[in-house]
């Protein structure tokens, strides 16, 4: 999300200007066109029944500023992945999710590719990233074609995962094919956990997000180094759990929480673990305290968010955040700008200066709203009343002296029996 900030300028002025799509063109007269005019192809490929790919035209493609963008620059086609052509598309580019937003050269061969909803911000990023790939003089498509001849060339299948990691493809098997061709005493080198770092959609069961939670120790702890796999790996270890996850909650399976999101972030981070701030460490109780909450399950949440709270959000005062945030952004410029990113931009500073007051407030206010909004039990209450005064402490708003308010008032309530 840091990204968003690069393109932001372009953002200001809004109008009635949107992308003109070809809608009356096939395949290749898009592509026909698209060599004529030197250009890149964009295509949108939606289906009728995807909420997001609706909110995408209609919050987005409409906007001026992504209009002259990307009207004077690709030839943009959308296609239902269901009907006509978009079926042989879908099938073409391996689409698994909806919308799908696709770059490619005017012959059709794979330049970019981003899947799901995207704010004006990020869409005009990934249309600055598609343009510089497309002049990287080695697209994907001919990476592609290289690789049953060069599938055990370790050097040059580093290269394809990196370059397949650009525009956001699987690479499960490929990593582990990687890994595979080395020693193990090898595995944990920086230039390997920096293409796992690089992964998208990597899953809980890949041996490659295994092994690497295992020796996650044998990770240098040089301050840039750490701070970096706290930035990088800690989303593809999200990302990996969010499916079980997510699951978990959506039938209330307490055991799928138990057997497989708790001991993963348990393993992984540890006490032990060097150079972890207790500000961004990970644990069991994280997890349980997010699922009691989705699942609004204040008897269990109660004394699970007690032990998680208590472990990490009581034992600092309160002037010390601002002095926490800001040495948090001072860790990040190093890594935002090897990702070409600006750590001096507005916004980036916004939120890098707040991120541990934040987080704490969050943590502190979701559990005491959850208390506030399920449970008459006075002792519940009378914890939750605890944490709101903590978060008030912290930063005295409307939001948090609001909380404090019904907190007390339904202790009131449920003292003289209404």
């Amino acid at each position: 999300m840091l990204c968003l900030i690069l393109i932001a300028p372009f953002l200001r002025a809004q109008g009635d200007s949107a992308i003109r799509f070809e809608t009356n063109l096939t395949w290749a007269q898009v592509g026909a066109k698209a060599e004529e005019e030197q250009r890149l192809i964009f295509l949108d490929l939606y289906t009728e029944w995807c909420g997001p790919c609706k909110r995408l035209e209609k919050e987005v493609f409409s906007r001026k500023a992504v209009g002259d963008a990307f009207n004077d620059r690709f030839v943009n086609c959308r296609m239902d992945a269901e009907k006509g052509e978009g079926i042989d598309l879908a099938r073409r580019y391996r689409v698994t999710a909806y919308p799908s937003l696709i770059f490619t050269d005017a012959e059709g061969n794979l330049v970019y590719t981003v899947q799901g909803y995207q704010g004006a911000e990020e869409l005009l990023i990934h249309a600055e990233m598609a343009l510089s790939e497309s002049k990287s003089g080695k697209p994907l498509g001919q990476w592609d074609l290289e690789y049953a001849d060069r599938n055990t060339d370790r050097t040059w299948l580093a290269g394809y995962i990196a370059k397949r990691n650009l525009v956001r493809l699987d690479n499960n098997q490929l990593l582990e094919d990687y890994f595979g061709l080395q020693d193990s005493v090898e595995w944990m080198n920086p230039e390997n956990l920096e293409l796992v770092a690089g992964c998208s959609g990597l899953e809980l069961s890949s041996p490659v997000l295994a092994m690497i939670a295992d020796r996650f120790q044998e990770i240098p702890a040089s301050e840039d180094t750490v701070h970096f796999f706290q930035s990088r790996l800690m989303g593809i270890f999200d990302g990996a759990i969010n499916p079980p996850f997510l699951e978990a909650i959506r039938d209330k399976n307490t055991k799928l929480l138990e057997e497989t999101v708790v001991p993963f972030y348990e393993a992984l981070w540890p006490d032990s673990v060097r150079g972890m701030p207790w500000y961004q460490k990970q644990d069991g109780d994280k997890w349980r305290y997010i699922y009691c909450q989705q699942t609004g399950d204040v008897e269990t949440l109660v004394p699970v968010a007690q032990r998680y709270l208590d472990a990490y959000y009581f034992d600092l005062d309160p002037a010390a955040f601002p002095r926490l945030d800001s040495l948090l952004f001072a860790q990040s410029k190093s890594t935002l700008a090897k990702q070409g990113m600006d750590p001096e931009s507005e916004m980036i500073r916004f939120m890098l200066e707040h991120c541990v007051t934040d987080d704490h407030l969050n943590r502190l206010m979701g559990a005491a709203e959850a208390v506030l909004a399920h449970s008459e039990n006075p002792d519940h209450l009378s914890k939750a009343l605890v944490w709101a005064r903590r978060a008030n402490e912290i930063r005295d708003s409307n939001a948090t002296r609001l909380l404090l308010e019904g907190l007390r008032e339904k202790l009131e309530q449920t003292a003289s029996g209404h």
